[in-house]
């Protein structure tokens, strides 16, 4: 990505968060969007179009930018849990990813990718304030990793 596109997802970002801390959610998701489009990698970035899309109903499409953070961000820890959640997230047996992502919770280090998979388990089961819970635990874990 060139300074010159890296310098406008920025400027975008920083727009949609200013759209994001007015409610006007539908311009917010724009501006993420186009932020996204010129820096696909960000996961960041892909996870503020998910919560915009929370924001205004629209499940499918926030899940649909989890996964495009999931493929942005750090590989998620291989274990026997995260192993086998990988499995049933590709056969979308959502009830299945749950089962496998949970325990991992209770286990240090906790990252974030386990939340994102958590959360789009839990909106496919419509159990949708549980996996916005989830995306946006997974989001303050990517801020901190960014700052850090």
């Amino acid at each position: 990505m060139s300074e010159g596109s890296e310098d406008a997802a920025a400027k975008l970002y920083s727009q949609g968060m200013k759209f994001a801390n007015n409610s006007d959610w539908p311009a917010a998701e724009a501006a993420f969007r186009q932020a996204a489009e010129l820096a696909p990698k960000a996961s960041l970035t892909w996870l503020s179009v998910a919560i915009a899309c929370c924001r205004q109903g629209r499940y499918e499409q926030a899940v649909l930018a989890i996964e495009w953070a999931l493929h942005a961000a750090t590989p998620i820890r291989e274990t026997p849990e995260s192993v086998l959640g990988v499995a049933r997230w590709e056969a979308a047996d959502w009830r299945g990813v749950e089962e496998a992502f949970r325990p991992l919770l209770q286990k240090e280090p906790i990252d974030a990718p386990t939340h994102l998979f958590l959360a789009i388990a839990l909106i496919n089961q419509n159990r949708v304030q549980e996996g916005i819970d989830e995306l946006m635990a997974g989001y303050r874990m990517e801020i901190a990793e960014s700052e850090s």
